[in-house]
Parts: structure tokens; sequence; C-alpha cells
């Protein structure tokens, strides 16, 4: 009978000490301090300039205090160019994808306990987003631009993948750098590779080549060059218990 007291005690021990350890109450209180569920219903995937975007906005959370709502956007910029060289049969063709302006709030909103929707058991909110008439498509070209505002156009970046592409085509920089512009000669032309290809030096070489050239005397009659926008927008939601969360991104391009 002793022995059984002591086992009863022991038992009655350990579930003392399991309650302090994984008190239920305690657990409750810690998963209700959640963060907001935020969905961001899709939208058309083109919009002109100087046009209203229509958002919709699904949320639900914990506790009925929502102490802040924001709509954000992000905007990428895309860039395609297609030229023609100056006396080579070459056309450059390429596209570049940059971040134009880094994620910003568009707009902070007011809580209404009326955007409160039983049948979707959820909160709907409705906003509206203006695209700026500078996100407006553009196209450069030879019968809009002249060469010298053209070349203008280009970042540092870009000039370096222009150049980038001549440099790799063996017979298209010989072209340029020897018979037609007689920056080099021959032999200086062939000293820029080995029996692998082109050495680094023979790079720098060609690189500096190239930039004595100019962009201007590169690019022959026609070129063109096409800037698109693309705006990416989400919906911030903060709840009474300061958790915070945000709905996934949704885009569009500007045309």
């Amino acid at each position: 009978m002793k022995k059984i007291n002591i086992l009863i005690l022991s038992a009655f021990a350990f579930l003392l000490t399991s309650c302090e350890t994984n008190d239920p109450l305690r657990d409750l209180s810690t998963l209700g301090k959640q963060a907001p569920n935020v969905y961001f219903l899709p939208i058309d995937p083109v919009a002109d300039a100087n046009s209203e975007i229509q958002c919709e906005i699904e949320y639900w959370t914990v506790g009925d205090d929502i102490r802040n709502q924001s709509l954000w956007d992000k905007v990428y910029l895309t860039e395609d160019f297609e030229i023609e060289l100056k006396n080579v049969d070459y056309t450059f063709k390429n596209s570049f994808d940059t971040l134009y302006r880094d994620k910003e709030m568009y707009k902070e909103y007011e809580f209404d306990f009326t955007d409160w929707t039983p049948d979707k058991n959820a909160y709907i909110f409705k906003a509206k987003y203006l695209v700026g008439g500078a996100f407006a498509k553009k196209t450069y070209k030879q019968n809009n631009t002249s060469i010298e505002s053209f070349v203008q156009l280009f970042s540092d970046k870009t000039v370096k993948l222009f150049y980038y592409s001549l440099i790799t085509n063996k017979s298209v920089l010989k072209e340029i750098v020897v018979d037609n512009n007689a920056t080099v000669n021959d032999e200086t032309f062939n000293s820029w590779y080995d029996t692998n290809g082109m050495t680094s030096e023979g790079y720098n070489a060609a690189f500096a080549a190239l930039s004595q050239i100019g962009l201007k005397n590169l690019i022959g009659n026609k070129y063109k060059k096409t800037e698109t926008y693309k705006i990416y927008l989400s919906f911030k939601i903060t709840n009474g218990f300061d958790e915070e969360n945000e709905s996934s991104s949704r885009s569009f391009k500007v045309k």
C-alpha cells in the first residue's frame, strides 16, 4: 500500500509540473495574438497612364481593432533596345529590367467597421490607385529623337552591356575597331586573344577602344528604345496586437 501511495503522489506531482509548463489558457492567449490575413484580389494586368486602378482587399484578424491599413507601390522599368550599327551588319537587341522606385506607401486609410461583410466573414476594403502620367510607355527612335539625345538615354549599365555584346563577337569587333575606325591595327587586335580566347587585358583594351569611338559613332541610322513601367501594389494591415501583415503583390504594366 505504501508503494502505491508513493506512485500516486509522484504522478500527481508530474501533472502539476506539466500544467505549469503547458498552461492551456496561456497557450490560447498566445494563439489569439496573430497577424491578420490579407488577400489582394486580382487586377487587370494592363492599365492606361492617368487612369484609376480599382483595388479590392479582403482581410480578417483576431479582435476588432485595426490600427493601420495602407496601400503600397513599387515600380520597375523595362528598357528594350534595338540598334543597327554603323557600317556593320549587326543589330543589337536587348532588354533590361531595373528597379525604378522601391516600395513606398501610396496612401493610408481610416478603419471603418462598416467594411465588415458577413457573407465573406471578412472585411472588404476598396481603394483607388491613380496611375501617374509619367509612367506612360515611351518609344524613342530615329524619327522622333536625335542621335545626340538618344545616346543620353543610356545608363552606365546599358553602355557596358552594349559594349560587352560587341566585344564577345570577334568579327564584329574587328570590323569596328580595325576596319571602320582604325582605332587599333591588326597586330594589336590579335594581341587581345590567346589560345583560350580573349584575355582579361584584351577585354579592357577592347572596352577602351569602343569608349574612344563613342556611342554616337557606333549607332547607325536605325535605332529604338522603348521604356515600359510595371507597378506592383500590396496592402498592409496592422491589428490591435501591433501584428502586421502584407498581402501578396498584384502587378500591371502601364501602356
